[in-house]
């Protein structure tokens, strides 16, 4: 019998033939989020999960990850179009290799699993063609979402808005300025940032002296233009036709350094001379209550620019204290001319001739304020005291009574209130809205000495 043979025999057992169709290198999702989209990624992420075994995963991984590119155009769709283009592209690609690098890593170990049972394939052996479709999708998917957003919500809506705001042109020039106004709005409703056409809508609320929406609608223009010089002079313009000096020496001063143009240029300057050698001087005259040298800067002020309501409206109000009511009222009323929509101007104006007792006048002036600004507690203030001067206390009361409701705490109201309870024998409301006054300003003598003046008998009872 012959020896045992000792020789060792090597082990050649092979690994066993995987189940299923072999998977894909989870590193080839990075790959596909560079060439493709994380969308592309997503779908052979999900295909892999079957051939590796776990099929549960298969629909969620491809509906989480088409959900995801589809917020993720949506977000790209809308960001700002002054956003510099290399660094949202920089971005686009780091999250796209981001989210490839996650589904390899979530993939790594399930892959490991599936090459130590089966062995590591040969490179392509898991193919090529579902890469390529899943690819080819993706960027299908990318281009439609791109144009349909583009088309429902940008380009649409924009050219949509160009055609309404061309209509309001046409409109414009034929002098059709109501129906401008509704083709411009209607513009603006579509799209919101057509600066042009909140441009062109404050011309016509300026030619119809609606001065406030002028400037609301030329104040979205310089919102949305920041850089134009144009605007700042327009919006300045406007300013100093309210009134608003400070705010108009500023927009003024920031369109002449924004670069406008010659013409204009030249135009700024002139108003910002005009203003700060006579107006500022008349209203530091005017502020220390010093009014016939203010009146004499107002007069300079007039002979340079005879078109600007708030010297007159200045001027007015210092005639009106210095008691030369028939040259307060002339400029007063010019200033009206000027700018009808001038509230502050029928205010002062009514109070000259609620001086001169005047009373339906001075009525009718006060109710045109209050039409052009309803939320100002000092109009109504001023209608309650004409009133109260033309003995009918019942409507009195009731503007004194708006006017605490929008501002409580209006000492002078107050007072003016309890000296009208007194006229109307309502002496424990009168002694609370007097007391009232005087806590709320006790320095104020006036309200003490003049209680004291016209009702003595309320001496004890406010000591």
């Amino acid at each position: 019998m012959s020896e045992p043979d000792d020789t060792i025999i090597a082990d050649t057992t092979l690994s066993p033939s995987p189940p299923g169709k072999i998977p894909w290198n989870p590193k080839v999702f990075i790959v596909m989020s560079i060439l493709f989209s994380f969308g592309a990624s997503g779908i052979l992420a999900g295909i892999n999960w079957r051939r590796l075994g776990k099929p549960a995963l298969t629909w969620p991984t491809i509906i989480f990850s088409q959900s995801g590119l589809i917020v993720f155009i949506i977000i790209l769709s809308f960001l700002p179009p002054n956003l510099n283009e290399t660094i949202a592209r920089l971005v686009g690609y780091g999250i796209n290799i981001a989210i490839g690098r996650w589904l390899a890593g979530w993939q790594e170990s399930a892959y490991k699993e599936w090459t130590s049972q089966y062995g590591e394939p040969k490179p392509g052996k898991a193919g090529f063609l579902i890469p390529l479709v899943s690819g080819i999708a993706s960027i299908a998917l990318v281009l439609l979402l791109s144009f349909g957003i583009d088309y429902w919500f940008i380009s649409g809506p924009v050219n949509a808005g160009i055609s309404h705001f061309n209509k309001a042109l046409e409109l414009q020039q034929q002098n059709r300025l109501d129906k401008a106004i509704e083709e411009y709005t209607k513009a603006i409703e579509i799209n919101p940032e057509l600066s042009e056409a909140y441009y062109n809508r404050a011309h016509i609320h300026f030619e119809q002296n609606k001065y406030d929406r002028a400037i609301n609608d030329i104040t979205e223009y310089i919102n949305r233009n920041p850089e134009d010089a144009d605007g700042y002079f327009q919006r300045g313009i406007l300013y100093k036709n309210t009134g608003s000096h400070e705010k108009a020496v500023a927009d003024l001063e920031k369109a002449i350094a924004s670069g406008l143009d010659s013409d204009l240029e030249q135009q700024a300057k002139a108003l910002l001379k005009d203003d700060s050698e006579y107006f500022t001087k008349a209203m530091e005259h005017f502020n220390n209550g010093e009014f016939k040298e203010a009146i004499a800067g107002l007069t300079k002020a007039i002979e340079i620019n005879p078109d600007d309501a708030i010297n007159y409206l200045l001027r007015g109000t210092c005639y009106y204290t210095l008691r030369e009511l028939d040259n307060a009222i002339a400029d007063l009323t010019q200033a009206i001319k000027l700018n009808p929509a001038y509230y502050e101007a029928y205010h002062n104006r009514s109070m000259v001739y609620s001086s001169k007792e005047e009373y339906d006048k001075a009525l009718e002036d006060i109710n045109k304020a209050i039409s052009l600004q309803s939320t100002d507690p000092m109009l109504y203030h001023a209608r309650g005291m004409i009133y109260g001067n033309m003995k009918k206390y019942d409507k009195a009361l009731e503007n004194f009574n708006k006017a605490l409701q929008i501002a409580p705490d209006r000492d002078g109201v107050l007072f003016s209130r309890g000296l009208l309870y007194y006229e109307m024998k309502m002496m424990e409301k009168a002694k609370i809205d007097i007391r009232k006054a005087i806590v709320l300003n006790p320095e104020n003598l006036t309200f003490l000495n003049e209680t004291k003046k016209r009702f003595p008998e309320f001496d004890l009872e406010l000591e």
